[in-house]
């Protein structure tokens, strides 16, 4: 059957149909996490000697994130390599687990020996250097969590406006099957955000946790996000009109209308 006179060119697509089971790839993972979570939530609770231990900028929840940066790193690059050639998208999970992991290391100065930039005698390389920056500024000028609140708050309604301006971006321009992988990755980036924030709430172990845990989370959704934009399930990547009669045909219901002329 040959191709409508007017139907957009289709982009060459790097993947395709694939034998992995990623839907229950994601669903293990996503019950996995959540599952490690709820432990990590009721060991601070409940066994008060592990505090220190899982909340310390390089405790347990902290090395837990960067191994979950790192798996999304490697489920973004193979994400990318399924994904439409010329996606502008296709590039950013990768690139923003890559920097998140690379910074939570603080890019290695420790190792090779370099001095990373200090401001008020506090070396500053990664976003939990920016924490203790602002816990100190926030002290010296006064403020508390009170102010922090209206901060979270702030950071929350921007996050939440962007996740659904570029959910509907994403619809038409990003070169992706399931628009929420971009959610995903906003919501991550705003969990991420928040973490300097957190200084106004102060140097206390429970500021702390949920310093680690936000940033935790956040690493979570990038490798959703990364599994949700490798997901060719049902193919063309975005392309509905190419797809609109074979919706039809099955009876599947749409979001969003299709023009099939």
């Amino acid at each position: 059957m040959a191709r409508p006179l007017d139907a957009p060119p289709t982009p060459p697509i790097r993947g395709g149909q694939s034998w992995i089971p990623i839907g229950d790839i994601t669903f293990a993972f996503s019950s996995v996490f959540i599952a490690v979570l709820i432990a990590l939530v009721a060991a601070f609770a409940l066994v008060p000697e592990s505090r220190q231990w899982l909340a310390a900028s390089d405790g347990l929840i902290s090395w837990i994130a960067a191994a979950t940066l790192a798996l999304a790193v490697a489920v973004g690059t193979w994400a990318f390599g399924r994904s439409t050639a010329d996606s502008r998208f296709r590039v950013l999970i990768p690139a923003a687990a890559a920097l998140l992991l690379l910074q939570s290391l603080r890019f290695g100065a420790t190792t090779v020996g370099f001095r990373l930039p200090t401001v008020e005698g506090i070396e500053v390389g990664s976003l939990v250097d920016l924490r203790r920056l602002t816990s100190v500024a926030a002290e010296r000028l006064g403020l508390g969590w009170p102010a922090g609140v209206l901060i979270l708050m702030l950071v929350a309604i921007i996050t939440g406006l962007n996740a659904r301006s570029a959910s509907k971006w994403a619809a038409d321009r990003v070169r992706i099957t399931d628009t929420p992988v971009v959610a995903y990755f906003v919501v991550a980036l705003g969990l991420e955000a928040a973490i300097p924030v957190l200084g106004f709430f102060g140097e206390g172990v429970g500021a702390w946790f949920a310093t680690t845990i936000l940033g935790l989370v956040g690493a979570g959704l990038l490798v959703l996000a990364g599994l949700a934009s490798g997901d060719h399930r049902t193919i063309v990547a975005g392309w509905r009109r190419r797809i609109g009669p074979r919706i039809v045909a099955e009876g599947t219901r749409s979001r969003f209308p299709i023009d099939t002329r």
